[in-house]
C-alpha cells in the first residue's frame, strides 16, 4: 500500500515515508508552539510583559563568559 501510494505521487518509499513523518510530527506538536488564553490571562500575561525588566547579575556574568563551544 505504502509503495503504491509513493508511486501515485512520484516519490521514492523513502521520501513519502518522511514527508508523512514529518507532517505527523508537525501536527504532534503544534499544540506545543501554539496556545489561547482567556481574556483575563491575557490581561495578565501583557501585564507581564510590559514591566520593565529587573537586572540579574549573576545571569549578567554567565551570558559575559565564552560560550564553551566556541573554544
Amino acid at each position: 500500500m505504502i509503495e503504491s501510494a509513493a508511486a501515485s505521487q512520484h516519490e521514492t518509499i523513502t521520501d513519502y515515508v518522511v514527508r508523512h513523518a514529518v507532517s505527523a510530527a508537525k501536527e504532534d506538536l503544534a499544540d506545543r508552539r501554539y496556545f489561547t488564553i482567556d481574556d483575563a490571562a491575557w490581561v495578565e500575561f501583557t501585564a507581564l510583559l510590559g514591566r520593565p525588566p529587573v537586572y540579574k547579575p549573576r545571569l549578567a556574568k554567565l551570558l559575559a563568559q565564552p560560550a564553551p563551544w566556541r573554544d
